[in-house]
């Protein structure tokens, strides 16, 4: 179901969506309702990084009230208000089809819709703006699986977010500090001297053990490395589930292609789905439909960085197995380990001296000679 593509991270590839719902009797107001499928599409869709959408209003032939434009105007007119509240802003287009039938689909307008002038389903998602692929970002590959081959070394298997990973590039892995050369690189078997985004890849990192390698790792370039986070916040939507979401509570958390516990440390403010308002400051809880602002602690080492930033490694979803909630967001801000403080200086330092040979050189005896200390 929606959870099972909220956990595999199918919304992390989307750039936009397309809804499906029925204007059958019975089944729009089912779909639209409090626990309906399409209403839980939207949010979780929203919630993910969708901006854009096409609705297909589907089973237009059902019923007495086959074709029918006042049909079609209230779905369309029930659609959107949950579409806004979910958060779709911009204009969204509406398509009546009939899939069955095949009606307004693909081909020209249907003449059983005489009243409908708008484009075919095909023709919408044609119309959708071409999304831009990062290529010039700093390169970001997620790691899902490595093994050791016998006269090759350790292998990485993942997928190339952003960027390019190229035969050559010296990457280091986070979280952790393995780093190496790239040998060799994979896309669909083949060999190739350079992977683009979204483009699945297996490749061999020189000089990395198998062991200094798991799921859940991000590559980057050692120039612009991905740092391991102490704590992030979240635009987190309570999607369902009989309980609350309160300070404490440590659910699990899948990101990209890490799995870990993730405690809330605080809950920043309760917001509006639909334009980000903040309706409530520190709220005591939230509950199954509310959106709210919450920063968490990661229990386990985990690199993510903000979904404005890199959109696959800024979301997050419940897994299949946590039945309590079910929670989706995406990360507005990382907060990175602080740095250990500066050493205390030696006892031959003072303050204002820059370095050893300074201050040596302030305790040396009047005529240039050293001279030992008496025994007493």
């Amino acid at each position: 179901g929606l959870r099972r593509l909220a956990a595999g991270s199918f919304y992390g590839d989307a750039d936009a969506a397309l809804f499906v719902a029925s204007a059958a009797p019975g089944e729009l107001e089912a779909g639209l309702g409090a626990e309906g499928r399409t209403r839980e599409a939207a949010v979780l869709a929203r919630a993910m990084g969708c901006e854009r959408a096409v609705v297909a209003v589907t089973k237009m032939d059902a019923g007495e009230s086959a074709y029918s434009e006042s049909r079609y105007r209230v779905a369309k007119e029930s659609i959107s208000l949950v579409l806004r509240a979910a958060g779709f802003m911009e204009e969204v287009s509406f398509v009546p089809v009939s899939a069955a039938a095949g009606v307004n689909l693909a081909e020209g307008l249907a003449p059983e819709m005489p009243w409908y002038v708008g484009p075919t389903l095909l023709q919408a998602l044609d119309a959708l703006p071409s999304p831009e692929r990062p290529t010039n970002a700093p390169l970001r590959v997620t790691v899902r699986e490595a093994y050791h081959l016998e006269g090759v070394g350790a292998v990485a298997v993942g997928r190339v977010e952003q960027g390019c990973l190229r035969l050559g590039a010296q990457l280091q892995f986070s979280p952790g500090n393995a780093s190496g050369k790239v040998r060799t690189i994979e896309v669909d078997g083949a060999t190739v001297r350079e992977a683009g985004p979204r483009d699945e890849v297996t490749f061999v990192p020189e000089g990395v053990e198998v062991a200094a390698l798991r799921r859940g790792m991000v590559a980057a370039e050692a120039g612009q490395p991905m740092v391991e986070v102490e704590s992030f916040l979240a635009h987190l939507t309570v999607l369902r589930g009989p309980g609350e979401v309160r300070v404490g509570y440590s659910p699990v958390l899948v990101c990209h292609n890490a799995q870990v516990v993730c405690c809330i440390e605080e809950l920043v403010a309760k917001l509006d789905r639909r334009d980000g308002a903040r309706l409530e400051e520190r709220p005591a809880a939230l509950r199954a439909g509310d959106v709210g602002l919450v920063r968490l602690r990661p229990e386990q080492p985990l690199a993510v960085e903000p979904h404005a930033v890199c959109p696959r490694l800024g979301q997050s979803a419940s897994p299949l197995e946590q039945i309590a909630l079910a929670l989706v967001g995406v990360v507005v801000e990382v907060n990175l380990p602080r740095r250990p403080s500066r050493p205390p200086w030696p006892w031959w330092a003072s303050s204002w001296r820059s370095s050893p040979k300074q201050a040596a050189a302030s305790r040396r005896p009047a005529d240039g000679r050293w001279r030992r200390p008496c025994a007493r």
